[in-house]
This record gives C-alpha cells, structure tokens and sequence, in this order.
C-alpha cells in the first residue's frame, strides 16, 4: 500500500467557455499520420488537460504512489470549491492542478507571450513553495520553453487568489505548461510524447518533493543485461548506497537481468531480477540489450 496520495486535477471541461485555441492553422496527427483535429478546428485546454493528468497518475502509480483524480468530467464543469472539498476529504498529500494557458480571448493565435509557469498561491506553505519549485526545475529543463516564467504566484499572474490553490488543506500548485494561443505551444497538445514528457518531468518534481524514488518507463521491449566490469561491488535491498541495505556482493563478469532503472539524486541504481539493486556507475558495471 502506498505511503502517499497525491491529488490530480484536471482543469475546466469540456463545455468550460473561451477555454480552447483560436482555429488551427494547420492539420494536427499522430505518430501514426492520423489526423486527430482538422485546420480550423478547436482545441479544447481540457482535452490536454485529462489527458496529462490521466498520464501523471499513470507515471505516480508506477512510483508507488496513489492518486485520487479530481474534475474529469467532461461535460460539466466541476466547481472549484467542489474539487477542493473533494480532495480535502481524501486527506491527500499534495494537489496538482494541470492547464494550458491563454493570453487573451483565444480569437487567433499570437506570438508575444509564451513559456511554462508554475502557480503558488498567496500565503501559501512552504511545503508548497518547495513543491512548485522542484517540479519547475523538472519541467524546465525536459520542455525547455522558449520562455520561462518560473514560480509565480497566482495573484501577481491574474491579481486574485485561485480556489483550487486556496481552498486545499494540502500543499498545492497549478501547473501552466504553455499557452494555447501561442502556435508553436498549441500544436503539441495532442502530441502523445509532449504530454508523456509534461507527465513524467512533473511526476519527477512531485517524487523530490515526497522523497519517494522516481521509476522510470520502460520505453522497450529488449531485455537489458547488467555486467560487473568492477572486481567487487556491493548489492542492497533497497534502492540507497547505505551499509545497513547492503546483502552481499557481485564480482567481475557475473550477469544480471535488469528489471528498474531508479531515478536518485546523485547515481542513479538498477533494479535486477531477482529484487537487489546495483549501481548504474559505469565505472563498475556495462549495459547490454539482447
């Protein structure tokens, strides 16, 4: 059972007013060349948004933490009092609230703002300030925007208080991955790897903020193999260097199946078949596919 649960909102519907592009300029397809809006088609920020926030608890869950999602509903508009209260009720750990920004009315595209932004609210904990800024550190540097808003805070972006920030008892923050008036931004809300990269940048923030170990995807379906090229190296039982979680040693040329990579601060370390981890320090070990 997992020790955390982080709470998911997925912002506005599908009905939500003014919440889409300006028509688009061009087709937008999948990887596949599927054409899944037509030029001069919408957008709306909600299509994004579930869809980014179904990929985050996907990524949380295979982390070992739970998610409780809040206003996926796709023809209503869920109040913000209402997820708050809803959230609150499940005793969640922390609240991420997922959008896509717009400068204006949304009647065509414009070029002059731009960028990622992540939200605070005013007054808001510290444990939401550490929040918002490792999960812009995650994001920053996986989408690289063209501009970079950092930590805002939500009265000093639209000069009032936002209640999904405001009315959760938990640490929380609104996420802005873009701005779906600005062409080069919009054109990726579809994008299954721009959602994926948003998801998983965020789920890395939120594992900093919780202290919990960030798995990674496994992204194919080759079976990786580890070999020792060190003359010894020490094996734990937990994904830590301590010498309390060591249970014994490897020697040089003896194979491995990997099963994890972990994601830590500092070297990372393999998960192997038979449950021990191992450092991923090429000073010691090599990796093989077959």
């Amino acid at each position: 059972m997992s020790k955390y649960l982080v709470g998911i909102d997925a912002g506005h519907s599908l009905v939500t007013d003014g919440k889409r592009t300006p028509p688009l300029l061009a087709d937008i397809k999948d990887k596949q060349g599927n054409v899944l809006k037509k030029k001069g088609q919408t957008i709306h920020e909600y299509e994004f948004n579930k869809k980014v926030s179904y990929a985050l608890g996907d990524a949380l869950k295979r982390c070992n933490i739970g998610v409780a999602y809040s206003g996926f509903k796709d023809k209503t508009d869920t109040p913000l009092g209402t997820r708050a209260k809803h959230l609150n009720s499940l005793g969640v750990d922390l609240v991420v609230s997922n959008h896509f920004n717009a400068s204006g009315n949304c009647l065509k595209f414009q070029t002059r703002v731009k960028g990622l932004l992540v939200l605070k609210t005013k007054g808001c904990s510290s444990k939401s300030v550490s929040l918002a800024k490792h999960v812009h550190a995650e994001l920053k540097e996986a989408l690289k925007p063209e501009k970079d808003y950092g930590v805002v805070q939500d009265t000093e972006m639209c000069g009032f208080t936002l209640a999904i920030l405001r009315q959760t008892n938990a640490p929380a923050i609104l996420i802005e991955y873009g701005f779906m008036d600005y062409w080069k931004e919009a054109k990726h809300m579809l994008d299954e790897d721009y959602i994926e990269k948003c998801a998983e940048a965020t789920a890395r923030g939120v594992c900093e903020q919780l202290g919990v170990t960030y798995v990674a995807k496994n992204t194919d379906n080759k079976t990786k193999y580890l070999r020792v090229i060190a003359d010894k190296i020490n094996i734990h039982n937990k994904a830590d260097f301590n010498s309390s979680s060591v249970v014994g040693e490897v020697e040089k040329g003896d194979v491995f199946t990997i099963t994890q990579k972990i994601k830590r601060t500092g070297t990372d370390m393999y998960k192997l078949k038979s449950g021990v981890y191992i450092t991923s320090s090429e000073k010691y070990v090599e990796i093989f596919e077959q």
